[in-house]
């Protein structure tokens, strides 16, 4: 017989339950379930250190992408915008040969 230990202890009770009935696969704590309490019940999600947490809201993950994406996108019109007004001038275009050069290396 082999015995296996549970990767979060705070997760498995044992293998008596609250009403003393015994379980083959052992009791874990609420937010947890399956073999070793190993799985996360309900709308959470499981840390490198096998602990449970609930999952933010859908209104907090849209805004997180929105702001992201409109933090690229403001970047990117920076960059562009400063490349177009350093091309018309005689030294500004040494400055787009060399981000054509780092782009053409990020490509490879």
């Amino acid at each position: 017989v082999n015995f296996s230990d549970c990767k979060n202890k705070s997760a498995c009770l044992g293998a008596y339950g609250e009403d003393g009935q015994f379980s083959y696969t052992g009791v874990c704590a609420d937010g947890y379930e399956g073999n070793l309490c190993a799985s996360c019940s309900g709308h959470a999600y499981k840390t490198t250190e096998y602990e449970c947490l609930d999952c933010i809201s859908t209104a907090v993950s849209i805004l997180r992408l929105t702001l992201g994406i409109l933090f690229f996108l403001v970047i990117v019109g920076l960059v562009v915008k400063n490349t177009v007004s350093n091309a018309t001038n005689d030294r500004g275009l040494h400055s787009v040969y060399i981000k054509i050069f780092i782009n053409h290396m990020q490509i490879l």
